[in-house]
């Protein structure tokens, strides 16, 4: 049988993948994170949401020694400094896997000097259980409203929930800083539960800042004091400005550099 791809004609099994549920209908999963210096970040919890992930989402499980996938994948392409995604999607007989890595040279100093500019989104983030534990690889909300925010010259977009609550970014967790305290929307309103968010939380408790989860409207949010965004790739990611309301004009502020250089200390004992 042959198909159309790409203004030819060609076998359709040259393209067999494609037609694979997972591809067909987005039915799967991903984790993304960095490798420093050889080392992947915070691998087995990225495993360990991963595996929930595919029970979830009724996928057979995969039986492979992470490590050494990940480990081979930076070394058969000479990489020290690395993003790294791995997919696992739905087949007809079985569970595929794809995993892939580059080189990581996205965010340098001056990126977190200057910090993001946020803007507002139209798009809605569920409330759901499914969608603050799951990397699902039906991703078309979450970037859209990035899309939109890079229309507008903005490097992120803010998503609330159907009550008008914060939940976070587009790809990332915010967090508000007033005063010497740290909130950052809570689970239950949508906020993804992202694992640099959860080092922010354990950064947080051994070190005596007072965090606290919760519901905030999107003017809460411009009124804090700082505002950060996490991630695996962004680790601690300063905000300079919010639709026309701007943090700081260079430099990011002094609760958020604490926190990145916390994060940084984490980093470095892996």
């Amino acid at each position: 049988m042959f198909v159309y791809h790409d203004k030819k004609y060609i076998g359709q099994e040259e393209l067999n993948e494609v037609f694979e549920p997972g591809y067909l209908f987005g039915w799967g999963a991903f984790e993304s994170f960095r490798a420093y210096e050889g080392k992947p970040a915070f691998l087995d919890e990225h495993i360990e949401r991963l595996q929930k992930a595919i029970d979830v989402i009724g996928l057979d499980k995969l039986n492979e020694d992470w490590e050494q996938v990940v480990r081979g994948m930076l070394e058969k392409n000479n990489l020290n400094n690395a993003y790294i995604r791995i997919n696992v999607y739905k087949k007809r007989e079985g569970t595929g896997l794809i995993v892939y890595a580059n080189e990581f040279g996205y965010y340098k100093k001056e990126i977190y000097d200057a910090g993001f500019k946020l803007g507002g989104s139209e798009y809605i983030r569920e409330e759901n259980k499914f969608s603050g534990h799951i990397k699902s690889l039906s991703y078309m909300i979450n970037r859209l409203a990035w899309h939109d925010a890079q229309k507008k010259q903005k490097d992120e977009a803010v998503m609330c929930n159907r009550n008008g609550m914060v939940v976070g970014g587009s790809r990332s967790n915010i967090f508000i800083v007033r005063g010497d305290r740290i909130f950052t929307p809570s689970l239950s309103s949508g906020a993804f539960n992202g694992i640099t968010r959860k080092k922010v939380f354990d950064i947080c408790f051994k070190t005596g800042i007072f965090i606290e989860e919760g519901d905030f409207d999107k003017e809460g949010l411009l009124n804090a004091d700082e505002v950060f965004l996490t991630s695996s790739l962004l680790e601690i990611m300063p905000v300079s400005g919010i639709d026309d309301k701007s943090f700081f004009d260079t430099g990011s502020g002094r609760m958020t550099k604490k926190i990145h250089s916390l994060y940084c200390e984490k980093l470095r004992s892996l």
